[in-house]
């Protein structure tokens, strides 16, 4: 190549090395720097004078170890280029983490002539993944490690096989209370004392987490000496529930404290452990005054509890559950005249019973969203059924003991176009007795909207009767437990006929669940029980089966089956 050429492409090399964005240095054989560009002096703030004919060595950090090097320089050799990320070090003793190629240029024999490493600054991307990273391992109220990085670091114990610890949750109870009380910002000095408080246990193996809200979790190192263990559970104990000064205002802790102490053979499952509820693990043969220890001895049945309520939730996302309807039926003709809404889940291992999901919601908080998913299941129905030009009678609903907030039920029915009369809500009688005020105010604002109320289970919750005169609903529904007996008991009939006659000095409607036996019907019939509903007429059924019973018209083959001469008996010794 010409003289005059080379000069050319060295105009143009040096034009373009200078307009690059990124930093360039060359080195010769030697590793004496022969050039740098405008951007190497910008990023290092070192001028060409400042490190022509000196060693790239002049950037070294001191973070990188000789180790680091000497394999980063291995692998030239080998590979002819080496490609990563380090710090180097400005003129002004700043530093600064760089993403660097460095590459070997050989001659036609071979060997290596120059180096080129091209750099640029990657600090500010790495500040912004080690601020990411920090918010989504770490508490941001607390500064103390969250849930997520609370499991790493169990992982990071198993990987290295060190199971033997003592896992300590501790829930301050009265945070809510604090909040609402107090503020919000005063509560979130008073969690900012907590977490001061527990880095103050001062032990550099100590590993403390906040879960959420005023949950916590301490992992410390197991002692197999059972005197100093205990007493330095209670020293921790002691610390946690001391008062907390917030604002020159003294707080006296609620702080429950639950002990795990994990032997090497013991599996450890944190998850279950932090979102399970403290009951199902409490040991009351060791609790004491400070703690409690937690039981593992019902793991298994708690781990099951805890799958199904993952496998709930996927079920609703899903829409996998399907709504079943039980008649209610007139006591005199046995037409159809409503319908208990009732929710079944079917799997391809078979039905998963209502007793067993819905407790387990209720333990795992999941009430809204079944109420929420039942009510917007039940308004499809009869949308459907309407476009068909087929109105059902009134479908209950039983709603949970959250009480399924007004503004939600009217959204629902606006968006399936459902009037009042096509539904009503039940609520059991217990929730009555236990919130009487908060109750009656939310029966008000459903019969303000013109929908139906009934009470469920009636008879179960001890309600009294001046509450009864004053609670805004339309039905009482009788608990089953009252109808087994009705041939055996002559207590239970008189609890039924008082009940009935309750309800007809209130004017509600009167039902009986749980009626299986023409005798049970005709005591109820004949003592003015309005509404029927149980296996004697039928049994939970889909619509379309519903849809069947209601164009077949009332039942009367279930009535015609067993003589009921005890009934006539007693209503004579009633009218005698």
């Amino acid at each position: 190549m010409s003289a005059p050429n080379n000069l050319l492409i060295d105009q143009v090399f040096r034009l373009a090395a200078e307009q690059s964005r990124d930093a360039i240095l060359i080195s010769d054989k030697d590793n004496q720097i022969i050039y740098v560009n405008n951007m190497f002096s910008q990023l290092t703030e070192y001028t060409e004078d400042d490190v022509i004919g000196k060693n790239p060595s002049i950037l070294k950090s001191g973070i990188q170890t000789d180790e680091y090097y000497a394999q980063l320089w291995a692998t030239i050799a080998q590979k002819g280029e080496w490609r990563g990320e380090l710090w180097n070090r400005a003129k002004s003793g700043r530093l600064f983490y760089e993403h660097q190629h460095i590459m070997a240029i050989a001659d036609d024999s071979g060997a290596t002539q120059y180096y080129i490493s091209i750099f640029y600054d990657r600090t500010r991307q790495l500040r912004e993944a080690q601020t990411k990273r920090f918010n989504e391992r770490y508490d941001r109220k607390t500064q103390l490690p969250n849930e997520r990085k609370l499991q790493e670091y169990v992982k990071s114990l198993s990987k290295n096989q060190q199971t033997s610890f003592t896992y300590i949750t501790f829930n301050y109870l009265d945070l809510k209370d604090i909040n609402s009380t107090y503020g919000t910002e005063f509560g979130d000095l008073f969690l900012s004392e907590i977490a001061l408080r527990i880095k103050s246990l001062g032990h550099r193996k100590f590993f403390a987490a906040r879960i959420s809200g005023g949950q916590f979790a301490l992992i410390t190192p197991y002692q197999s000496q059972q005197p100093q263990r205990l007493s330095a559970l209670q020293h921790i104990a002691r610390e946690l529930k001391a008062p907390i000064v917030v604002q020159d205002r003294e707080i006296f802790p609620q702080v429950e404290i639950g002990v795990l102490e994990q032997a090497h053979e013991q599996e450890f499952d944190l998850e279950l452990f932090t979102h399970s509820e403290h009951d199902s693990h409490r040991d009351p043969a060791s609790s004491n005054q400070d703690f409690y220890f937690i039981n593992q001895s019902n793991k298994d049945k708690i781990r099951d509890e805890f799958e199904l309520a993952q496998r709930l939730q996927l079920a609703l996302k899903n829409d996998d559950f399907e709504i079943y309807f039980q008649p209610q039926v007139n006591s005199v003709d046995q037409s159809i005249l409503g319908a208990e809404a009732l929710l079944r889940w079917f799997t391809p291992d078979g039905q998963i019973s209502p007793g067993e999901f819905l407790t387990v919601a209720e333990k795992y908080n999941l009430m809204n969203k079944l109420d929420e998913y039942v009510v917007n299941k039940v308004f499809e129905h009869i949308h459907r059924a309407k476009t068909r030009r087929i109105q059902l009678p009134r479908i209950a609903i039983n709603i949970s003991d959250q009480l399924i907030p007004l503004n939600v039920i009217e959204a629902l029915m606006a968006k399936h176009n459902i009037q009042p009369d096509d539904f009503e809500l039940e609520i059991t009688e217990k929730l009555i007795a236990a919130h009487d005020d908060e109750t009656n105010l939310f029966l008000q604002a459903f019969k303000d909207r013109g929908i139906h109320t009934s009470i469920d289970d009636f008879g179960t919750g001890y309600s009294s009767l001046a509450r009864l005169r004053h609670l805004k609903v339309n039905k009482l529904k009788i608990d089953k437990s009252f109808i087994d007996h009705i041939k055996s008991s002559l207590q239970d009939r008189e609890i039924l006929l008082s009940i009935i006659g309750i309800g007809k000095a209130l004017k509600l409607t009167v039902l009986a669940e749980g009626v299986e036996t023409p005798c049970q019907w005709e005591f109820l019939q004949r003592s003015g029980c309005d509404l029927i509903q149980g296996f004697l007429f039928s049994k939970p059924v889909d619509l379309p089966t519903l849809l069947s019973l209601l164009a077949a018209g009332p039942v009367h083959n279930a009535l015609e089956t067993e003589q009921c001469e005890f009934v006539t008996q007693c209503h004579s010794a009633n009218r005698g």
